[in-house]
């Protein structure tokens, strides 16, 4: 079956922004815990079977009455007879599961234009936004129907909180890693970066690292000398950086001369 991580990388490729794709997410996780097998829990007590046996039974043909049983199911817990036998009916044309990520992210996003509503949430960089009008004009559960405005906020903050933390689980920080690097002077073009990310394994991890750990450390001075003398600081040549800042400008050439010493120990 599908990961989480499956689910939220075929929204972005089929062009929804990160924020609007956390937003969708937060609202299946809490329909479904983002399980595109998930039977509705009064479901599976009333016809005795897992997920895994009443998805198998639909898709060999052995159960019938998956259109018209009103249990929740997938993602999005399509339960409506009409939607229901969409999802099947897409399922038999494409010959796949019904639990397949990719058949339910697109008849996902076919409903989502046929509400009216994929043009308001594709390019949108507002999660609370998306988490909210997912809520309360595609879902509609009854925790927000014939309910006061406050209730209704109230469900929109969990549910929130839920796309909050699936962003910051996968969304991609490789421009802002990049970014603080640049600030730096550790990379010189972003450009390039972007370009060969996926040439090397683990480069990604690499830079995330490196650019988190290069925040943790506050703001970091970047005049030359300072990165020269930190150089020679961490090979042992001088103790004191300070005292060397204050008397570099005593001699003519002193901080070049640092600075060849540096740059050979760096191997630049």
């Amino acid at each position: 079956m599908s990961t989480e991580r499956d689910i939220w990388d075929l929204f972005i490729k089929k062009g929804f922004t990160q924020e609007a794709t956390a937003g969708i997410m937060g609202n299946t996780y809490a329909e479904s815990n983002n399980k595109t097998n998930n039977l509705q829990n009064s479901g599976n007590r009333r016809l005795g079977w897992t997920d895994e046996e009443y998805t198998a039974k639909v898709n060999s043909g052995e159960y019938t009455l998956f259109a018209v049983d009103s249990i929740g199911y997938g993602l999005a817990q399509w339960t409506h007879s009409s939607r229901k036998k969409g999802l099947i009916d897409l399922a038999h044309k494409n010959k796949v599961s019904i639990d397949d990520a990719d058949l339910q992210v697109t008849y996902f996003i076919k409903e989502l234009s046929s509400y009216g509503l994929l043009n308001k949430i594709k390019t949108s960089t507002d999660i609370r936004e998306v988490t909210k009008i997912i809520l309360t004009q595609f879902e509609k559960p009854a925790s927000v129907i014939n309910k006061s405005q406050e209730e209704v906020e109230k469900v929109v903050d969990r549910r929130y909180q839920h796309s909050i933390n699936i962003y910051n689980a996968y969304r991609d920080t490789f421009k802002e890693d990049i970014s603080v690097l640049v600030k730096y002077g550790i990379v010189q073009s972003p450009d390039y970066w972007e370009k060969h990310r996926k040439d090397v394994p683990y480069l990604e991890t690499l830079i995330h690292r490196a650019a988190i750990k290069i925040n943790e450390l506050g703001d970091i001075e970047t005049d030359q000398l300072t990165a020269d003398l930190n150089v020679l600081g961490i090979f042992g040549i001088v103790n004191d950086k300070k005292y060397w800042e204050e008397h570099v400008d005593d001699l003519k050439y002193l901080d070049s001369l640092i600075h060849n010493i540096a740059k050979l120990l760096s191997g630049e």
